[in-house]
């Protein structure tokens, strides 16, 4: 990635911006899922070293910091680094985006490569990082189970409501139609059932 004159994040196409700054897999995954926003501002630039950095990406609910550093070994190597992150805002954004990070990832992101240095660095233990990143994830994952099932309720409430839309439909209304589009809904709703209950499933 690249920063322009005003210190914003730019891919590296983007005409004028000249410094550059490496992501990493955790950031880059976490930007994706954080949905619709201005370029994000970097804080803090960096040096030589391209790995070490501040940004800042936000909407007019939810902000996240996000500091890259090394937590051991003068950061020679790609795997010395680490993403302390900070999301301010409702908690279900909050614990939606987090959901989505960790199912982007693929990967649990809380697991460092050398547990006891990074939490010498961090103070956090292994086993509370787990924890706070796992309730977050539930948490997202029952938001994200209530919003689906909202679906079926629309589709069912609409399905029952039709007898009475079509008394009043005006001419032309294709009331075969509209009953495949509430089919359509429930299919989403399965689909999307199906992939909320089988995402981030323990081992």
């Amino acid at each position: 990635m690249k920063i322009d004159q005003e210190a914003r994040l730019r891919h590296a196409n983007f005409p004028g911006a000249e410094g550059s700054l490496f992501l990493g897999d955790v950031t880059d995954a976490l930007l994706r899922c954080f949905g619709a926003h201005e370029p994000p501002r970097v804080t803090e630039l960096p040096g030589f070293d391209q790995q070490r950095w501040i940004l800042v990406v936000s909407d007019p609910e939810v902000s996240i910091t996000i500091e890259s550093r090394s937590y051991w070994g003068m950061g020679l190597l790609s795997t010395c680094f680490l993403n302390s992150i900070k999301i301010v805002g409702p908690l279900n954004r909050r614990a939606r985006i987090v959901f989505d990070l960790a199912a982007a990832l693929g990967r649990n992101p809380w697991e460092a490569k050398w547990k006891n240095r990074f939490a010498k660095n961090t103070g956090v233990t292994s086993t509370e990082e787990k924890e706070k990143w796992e309730a977050l994830i539930e948490f997202g994952r029952d938001d994200l189970s209530n919003t689906i099932d909202s679906i079926r309720s629309k589709a069912e409430s609409l399905e029952q409501e039709l007898p009475s839309l079509a008394d009043d439909a005006p001419d032309g209304w294709d009331g075969d139609l509209a009953l495949e589009e509430i089919g359509a809904a429930y299919a989403e709703w399965r689909l999307q059932r199906m992939l909320c209950t089988t995402a981030l499933r323990p081992e």
